[in-house]
């Protein structure tokens, strides 16, 4: 070959390599690029490379997953569904007519006072009226035993003769 014609194709070989080595560390200098997985890395090597979303690692590697990214913005509101259908009939409720109200007045000084349901019926909820200190009020039986459901007793520490006025709510038993 002649001298004439291998110096410049020498020179352009040369050149190529210099252009091609500044491209490539350029592309090196912002840094390795990140691998955002998911990935397989191999437990005897420690080697990772990239996979598909959907690819299975080989049997040899243990699938990971790159750093979670930062939350994302609220997306918009969805459409409101469809109504459900319509739900069963309930129960009949409580009958206004038939709630009762007792009240029954204690004695003086320290007492106990039940006001109790008639017979069929029973204690929906009970109260009190009193002019001094009230330590008790619950639903009860008839005797005051905080057990049944037929009555509502409340206890007074003190007071004169018709300080404490007991009421109950009295429901028809079902």
């Amino acid at each position: 070959m002649n001298k004439g014609r291998l110096i410049p194709l020498i020179l352009s070989a040369i050149t190529l390599l210099v252009v091609a080595g500044i491209a490539s560390a350029g592309r090196l200098s912002h840094g390795p690029r990140a691998l955002t997985g998911p990935f397989c890395v191999s437990k005897k090597t420690g080697v990772v490379r990239e996979v598909k979303p959907k690819k299975a690692c080989h049997k040899r590697e243990i699938r990971k997953r790159g750093p979670v990214g930062q939350q994302g913005a609220t997306g918009p509101r969805g459409a409101t569904g469809a109504a459900g259908p319509q739900g069963s009939v309930g129960p009949a409720g409580i009958d206004g007519t038939a709630v009762v109200t007792i009240s029954s007045q204690g004695s003086a000084g320290q007492k106990t006072t039940t006001a109790a349901c008639p017979a069929g019926y029973f204690a929906l909820s009970g109260g009190f009226s009193a002019q001094g200190s009230v330590t008790q009020s619950y639903r009860s039986d008839a005797s005051g035993d905080p057990n049944g459901n037929s009555a509502w007793t409340a206890s007074q520490s003190s007071g004169n003769t018709g300080s404490l006025t007991v009421y109950v709510y009295c429901v028809a038993s079902a």
